[in-house]
């Protein structure tokens, strides 16, 4: 995303929240799907580029006040990969299993005043981050 402008309300400045509230610059995805016969695989591919924003941290100063200072932050790009494979049954019923975020990749932090920068669980659960790890599943379809 280039740019997410904003404006809150008529009389507020235009904000371009792609600069400070961690909106991701790139998203892309791919996949590949192997078939033969009844049989089905994919494998896909999600990327999330870095983004940048800005926290508000509070300290104290030399004389012992309270003071916020704000300061820029970058997160570190994510990618996750999922896999998937299904059997369509002649009666037409379909089979499938499959594994989301297979490589178990968590989301970045924000902080980096914080010593658990970028680690598990200390991450947002919104701009387009897979907040969940690996998920297994499988299901059944039937048409009539």
């Amino acid at each position: 995303m280039k740019s997410k402008e904003v404006q809150a309300k008529a009389e507020d400045e235009i904000e371009d929240y792609v600069d400070t509230y961690y909106y991701p610059s790139w998203k892309s995805n791919s996949s590949i799907t192997w078939s033969k016969d009844n049989f089905s695989t994919t494998l896909s591919y999600y990327y999330t580029g870095t983004a940048t924003g800005e926290d508000v941290f509070l300290y104290l100063d030399d004389e012992g006040e309270i003071d916020e200072k704000v300061m820029t932050d970058k997160l570190d790009a994510y990618k996750r990969v999922n896999w998937s494979m299904s059997y369509r049954f002649d009666w037409k019923g379909k089979l499938k299993f499959g594994v989301k975020n297979l490589t178990d990749e968590m989301p970045p932090y924000y902080s980096v005043w914080n010593k658990d920068y970028n680690d598990h669980p200390f991450f947002r659960t919104s701009r387009g981050y897979n907040t969940i790890g690996r998920t297994v599943y499988i299901g059944y379809d039937q048409s009539f």
